[in-house]
């Protein structure tokens, strides 16, 4: 038994650097793991912020597109940059009189 522990006590800065060295590979190991996953993660994140920008400017096409439409025409307007009807600045043969 006192070979054993004599062949311990030499071998202690060997296997000390040999469960260093495990630790380590693990640590990195479990390190570069979370790292691909929290790529993965952003690479999902963007696309959903892309998706949601472009939802986001189709709505607001279609709500631009919308109010175009339900806007009344106005009475005795000129088409002359929205000057009024008899202005002198109004060039429009079809609201003067």
């Amino acid at each position: 038994m006192d070979s054993f522990f004599a062949f311990i006590a030499k071998a202690a800065p060997l296997l000390t650097f040999i469960s260093t060295l495990i630790a380590a590979s693990v640590a990195a190991g479990v390190t570069i793991y979370f790292g691909r996953v929290q790529a993965g993660i952003a690479r999902q994140q963007a696309k959903t912020a892309a998706m949601a920008a472009a939802t986001a400017r189709n709505k607001l096409r279609l709500d631009l597109f919308e109010k175009r439409l339900n806007v009344p025409p106005r009475q005795n307007s000129c088409r002359c940059a929205g000057r009024p009807a008899r202005s002198r600045w109004c060039k429009s043969t079809a609201m003067k009189e």
